[in-house]
């Protein structure tokens, strides 16, 4: 078992962070707002079980949302099906936490799985860098929440 880990601190409240990154649904948060998504079958993107179909750049992904917390700030997926990436058992955990003592949010991302033999590195690589585009995109958008809300 592999694990890819990223770290970024948001220079916003955790809990204004955690307001605006809780909702498993909002796929957009992470693609710079673009792709389109949905939860099948009704569900609400913070329910245990929800199914988010994603498709960004003509990729379709399925993702099932296996534990979600607001108290411990954080929420973990697998993929329904083929990941678009050579990986088996994968699981990924997005959790937000205090910074202490700069008072910011903390971003963790970190997943778990099996690479094909001799691929580890590169796939721990490759998702620490989509970690890395997806946590830039998830902070300009909670930035520009912040902005909006202080102006109004």
């Amino acid at each position: 078992m592999t694990t890819s880990r990223f770290s970024r601190e948001i220079p916003v409240p955790v809990d204004y962070a955690r307001s605006i990154a809780r909702d498993f649904g909002n796929y957009r948060l992470f693609t710079s707002g673009r792709g389109d998504a949905c939860i099948e079958g009704g569900m609400r993107g913070d329910t245990v079980g929800a199914i988010r179909n994603a498709t960004l750049n003509g990729v379709t992904v399925r993702q099932r949302l296996l534990a979600h917390s607001d108290a411990e700030r954080f929420y973990r997926h697998e993929f329904c099906g083929q990941p678009p990436f050579p990986v088996e058992n994968f699981v990924a955990t997005l959790q937000l936490k205090p910074n202490l003592p700069s008072g910011s949010a903390l971003l963790d991302w970190s997943a778990h799985f099996d690479a094909p033999p001799g691929e580890s590195e590169t796939m721990k690589r490759r998702l620490e860098n989509s970690f890395a585009g997806w946590a830039a995109s998830l902070e300009a958008f909670i930035l520009e929440s912040m902005a909006l809300d202080a102006s109004s």
